[in-house]
């Protein structure tokens, strides 16, 4: 971001998750179809950690909701 000039921007690391985030308090999924992947080939999403995972979830969606609040209420 410092390359491109951008200073408002804030980086957030949610341990244990992976690069799927599903709505708060669902299963987390952990390994799926893809559209772009033949089938029978599934894909590995990470967050081998169900209980980090499902806290990742429920504090990015919280956290998502506040930066909406604030940005969007101006």
């Amino acid at each position: 971001m410092e390359k491109e000039g951008k200073k408002n921007c804030d980086i957030q690391k949610y341990e244990g998750m992976g690069h799927f985030v599903d709505l708060p308090y669902d299963p987390p999924c952990t390994i799926a179809s893809h559209p772009l992947v033949p089938h029978p080939s599934r894909v590995l999403y990470g967050g081998d950690d169900r209980k980090l995972q499902a806290l990742g979830q429920e504090k990015l969606w919280k956290d998502t909701l506040q930066l909406f609040d604030e940005t969007l209420s101006r």
